[in-house]
């Protein structure tokens, strides 16, 4: 009972840490630029995130495989759009 408490903690607690880069995504397209946001920090947090995923996935326990594996794919997606707003346009 108790850790199965604790692994709905976890899970709401990774979601909400998912949700965070969204605040930076709304941002980037208000501006159409993200030259001041680093790309190496989504880039490190997606990796960390995806290795606890796939713990997570091999020891069966998806209370935190799912929200991980979830929050790997929001910063995934943060780092790409990140690096579309930071590279030059060229012009001819």
């Amino acid at each position: 009972m108790t850790a199965t408490l604790i692994g709905i903690l976890v899970s709401v607690t990774v979601l909400m840490m998912a949700g965070a880069p969204m605040l930076q995504i709304r941002k980037i397209l208000k501006h159409k630029h993200a030259g001041d946001i680093s790309q190496a920090l989504f880039w490190i947090v997606a990796l960390g995130t995806a290795s606890v995923a796939l713990d997570g996935f091999y020891t069966h326990n998806y209370f935190l495989a799912i929200p991980n594996a979830c929050s790997s794919c929001v910063n995934i997606a943060t780092a790409l759009l990140i690096r579309k707003y930071t590279l030059p346009k060229y012009t001819r």
